[in-house]
């Protein structure tokens, strides 16, 4: 009190404002020195307070295989994630794990969502999802034969429908 005519912010990582309520956005973790100048007409006060931006981990994984004709399909899940220290797994088939590498079995068929939160040391998260990520579907075959009889001498040709995740 009372207002300043002017302010001058300098966040540290070498960009400025002069609006008196801005907002500003870091991108890199690190430690950073505030410095607020207001300038009162002959007279200028500032003050400076120290932020830090704590990294965040970054949720990655792969799966040893992904599709399958049959069940029991048991898959094997590895984290690629950066900086994680806890690890909390959906499979999308109402199961969970806590492990950073877990093994899960899915006993039906379906296209399955898998979901990986990871939390950093400084309580961050990071969350990756993976639509459709499992797919177990049994194949159909279908044969197309008309017409199923006929006269001596009698030729048959036959055809079939594949649908299979797999090529036949």
């Amino acid at each position: 009190n009372p207002t300043p005519s002017s302010v001058t912010w300098y966040f540290g990582d070498g960009t400025s404002a002069s609006q008196m309520s801005p907002v500003k956005l870091y991108t890199t973790p690190g430690t950073y020195q505030i410095k607020l100048v207001a300038n009162f007409g002959s007279c200028l006060d500032s003050t400076v307070k120290t932020i830090t931006v704590l990294p965040s981990p970054t949720a990655a994984f792969i799966a040893d295989d992904s599709t399958n004709c049959n069940f029991p399909f048991t898959v094997n899940f590895t984290s690629h994630s950066l900086n994680a220290t806890s690890f909390q797994w959906d499979f999308g088939d109402n199961t969970t794990a806590t492990l950073p590498n877990p093994g899960h079995t899915y006993n039906s068929y379906g296209n399955f969502k898998v979901q990986l939160v990871v939390t950093g040391a400084n309580g961050c998260t990071d969350t990756l999802r993976k639509t459709n990520y499992i797919n177990i579907i049994q194949p159909v075959v279908v044969m197309n034969n008309l017409p199923d009889s006929g006269c001596v001498p009698f030729t048959k040709f036959f055809t079939s429908t594949t649908t299979s995740l797999d090529p036949v």
